[in-house]
């Protein structure tokens, strides 16, 4: 019968409140244990009293339930410096720990939750390592439970005070076990890579925008956040979509059943965005289209899981319609475009503002996706030139510099004006047409030429990584990887908290390259549309920006004449 405390033993060498060393000590190894987290509790009081009680109870390597039974000995009040806890399995920790104490009593208030941890039981255990590092202070002494003070003078009963007492601390324990397990598994997830499934065209007829986006995404992810974010590494898995549909729907399936994907970039193409939307939607995918802008993704097949950092195909052509009539005075005029989903919409998108802002009459031309040879068209408006006031390209591909090569051969430069969607006019191409492309209108959501500061810093780093200026598509997939990133910065890298994640990705907000960026209602980007014109700058041809219409919705509408 335990009739009487022991004194409190201490070292000597004390060092401040809070500050610890783990020494560990074992007569024995330790087999695995589940519930290697030992939590105590501790308090110290302005009597210069103390007490250790257990917060919960596991059973130890030789299958006594009462793991942990502290029993603190020390010299009396005052007395400050190490302490040890020892289990029935023989281990020990000892921590330096200021504590000033006689002796300890269950009476003094609960102040501080401890909790010593095995490094042996733990050394397979990510878990429990983990929870090592957490530990405050512990004390040791003779494995004895219940504490001597509870006991009755007749036997080993505990009165009905006590044990209602020491009843509800076991139950609080096993919560507080739990929780501390379930933090700790969370920490350990933490370490874990977030992986990041960039699925775009890398061949086929939009193999260009998807080399380029991808391009973007990397300088975000590689360059400016050195592939981690919030202390946990980022992992890019690369798949082509080829541009066709059932490729891509497989692809999407691979990085989401086989490599974990948290999160998906792209696509370029609208096709392949309608064949994974509704896979990505049923998984709960959180998923950013980085260029594909079929109206109905984010507006009738809006998913609260599918993201979209670019323009829809409306909001693509709008204030460039309406700027052509309204701002510009074209009246009558003949629109070339894709003969394709994405092409057909923007071809209705332009057609829409141009005739709301003053439009007479429109020409529609339709040309095969990758087309080449664009003589056939090329004849077409050559033959109504004179019923025209100017010819829209709504084009990208190879057939977008094949136009520009054949309007000049043609003799219709200079004759009859070309505008164009500001794709038509990608740097990519200006390289390889020259001058035929200077004089050339378009509208679109970026221009390296932009003077703004973080414009010229965007420019700036992604020269120095690739040789050469960035283009729109470049912008593309950097405002993806951005708007992803800052939602996971948002929520300190935990993109497994998939209703924080989302909840943060839809409330970002940043300064971008091509101005101010943020997400509406339907989760669409809301980002301005600016006016350039083709023009030699410093030896080179470069989209100057003439003028801008801000905060471009995928609902906007032209100001009222």
């Amino acid at each position: 019968m335990h009739n009487r405390q022991p004194e409190a033993q201490f070292a000597s060498d004390a060092v401040g409140d809070g500050e610890y060393r783990e020494r560990h000590q074992t007569s024995e190894k330790p087999g695995p244990h589940p519930l290697c987290a030992l939590p105590l509790r501790a308090s110290h009081g302005g009597r210069g009293r103390g007490e250790v009680e257990p917060l919960f109870t596991s059973s130890s390597s030789d299958g006594d339930p009462r793991a942990v039974n502290p029993h603190v000995e020390g010299p009396g009040t005052g007395s400050s410096g190490r302490a040890r806890l020892r289990t029935r399995s023989g281990s020990q920790y000892l921590y330096r720990k200021t504590f000033a104490t006689h002796h300890l009593t269950q009476s003094e208030s609960v102040d501080r939750e401890v909790q010593g941890v095995s490094t042996e039981r733990c050394q397979n255990d990510a878990v429990c390592r983990h929870l090592i590092g957490s530990v405050d202070a512990a004390f040791t002494g003779p494995v004895s439970w219940p504490p001597p003070e509870t006991r009755l003078a007749g036997g080993n009963n505990m009165d009905a005070k006590n044990r209602v007492s020491l009843w509800t601390g076991r139950v609080g324990l096993v919560v507080l076990a739990f929780l501390l397990l379930t933090s700790a598994a969370l920490a350990q997830t933490s370490k874990e890579p977030i992986k990041i499934g960039v699925l775009n065209e890398l061949t086929g007829p939009l193999a260009v925008n998807g080399s380029e986006v991808n391009e973007g995404i990397k300088l975000y992810w590689q360059d400016e956040m050195a592939n981690q974010v919030a202390g946990r590494p980022v992992r890019l898995i690369v798949e082509d979509s080829e541009g066709k549909p059932d490729v891509g729907l497989t692809k999407a399936r691979k990085l989401v059943e086989r490599d974990g994907a948290h999160l998906i970039l792209g696509p370029v193409s609208s096709a392949v965005a309608a064949a994974f939307r509704d896979y990505l939607h049923e998984r709960k995918v959180p998923t950013i289209i980085t260029q594909a802008t079929a109206n109905q993704l984010t507006a009738e097949r809006a998913s609260p899981f599918v993201f979209r950092s670019a323009m829809s195909s409306y909001q693509q052509e709008a204030a460039g319609g309406w700027y052509v009539s309204a701002k510009l005075g074209y009246k009558r005029i003949a629109v070339v475009a894709l003969d394709y989903v994405a092409g057909h919409e923007q071809a209705d998108g332009f057609v829409k503002t141009f005739m709301e802002g003053g439009g007479q009459s429109v020409e529609k031309v339709l040309m095969p996706l990758g087309a080449i040879d664009v003589a056939p068209y090329i004849t077409r408006i050559h033959s109504k030139a004179s019923e025209l006031d100017a010819v829209v390209g709504i084009l990208w591909g190879p057939s977008a510099p094949q136009w520009m090569k054949a309007w000049d051969e043609y003799g219709l430069k200079g004759k009859l004006p070309l505008l164009g969607l500001g794709e038509l006019v990608n740097e990519t191409y200006l390289r390889q047409v020259g001058d035929a492309a200077i004089g050339i209108v378009s509208w679109l959501s970026y221009s390296p030429a932009l003077d703004t500061p973080e414009n010229k810093r965007f420019v700036q780093v992604f020269k120095k990584k690739y040789g050469k200026d960035p283009v729109y598509n470049n912008h593309l997939g950097y405002l993806a990887a951005k708007a992803g990133g800052e939602a996971l910065r948002a929520v300190n890298g935990n993109v497994e908290d998939q209703a924080r994640y989302l909840e943060a990705l839809r409330k970002v907000r940043f300064e971008a390259p091509g101005g101010a960026f943020r997400f509406d209602d339907k989760q669409n980007a809301v980002i301005p549309t600016y006016i350039r014109r083709v023009e030699p700058v410093g030896g080179k041809l470069q989209n100057s920006v003439i003028d801008a219409v801000l905060d471009v919705d995928q609902f906007w509408k032209p100001p009222k004449r």
